[in-house]
């Protein structure tokens, strides 16, 4: 639990620093303010990708991404991303929603049909994309198993 809130204090400390040119100066100057954060908050490791049409992207690293080695995370290294997920997903269905190829409204079972979901009442009450965007489909989360897990899953 305390590497979860570090983490998070970790992202919340970095989505506030201002991400422009004039406040830090450089990609590495990014990075220092971002390690910076990372000692104060006890995080291990981090990466970070800045992508810009103009200047392409960009890697960054920052700590270990194994305590017991000391080995440095590099720009290989795999992260488990978790609940990060949930905002790319977000906005990609809204960048749908925007040019008019889905509706928040639209039944999941019209765009998936095969879905595995077991509701009892989808006739009246079926699930939407709207549901799955504000985590009240009712479908089930993660499981125990697949949190605790610390070797990638594949595909």
């Amino acid at each position: 639990m305390r590497l979860a809130r570090s983490l998070a204090g970790l992202l919340l400390g970095a989505a506030c620093l201002p991400l422009t040119a004039s406040s830090h100066g450089s990609l590495e100057q990014l990075i220092a303010d971002l390690e910076r954060l990372r000692v104060e908050h006890g995080v291990p490791g981090f990466g970070l990708t800045v992508a810009s049409r103009h200047q392409g992207r960009r890697v960054g690293t920052g700590g270990v991404a194994d305590r017991h080695s000391g080995r440095p995370v590099s720009p290989g290294t795999l992260f488990r991303i978790g609940s990060i997920t949930k905002t790319f997903n977000a906005l990609a269905i809204q960048m749908l929603v925007e040019r008019g190829r889905i509706d928040l409204d639209t039944p999941l079972r019209t765009i998936i049909p095969d879905a595995p979901i077991e509701n009892p009442w989808a006739d009246e009450y079926p699930v939407r994309v709207v549901h799955l965007l504000e985590h009240s489909s009712g479908l089930l989360d993660i499981t125990r198993e697949e949190f605790d897990h610390n070797e990638p899953f594949s595909p």
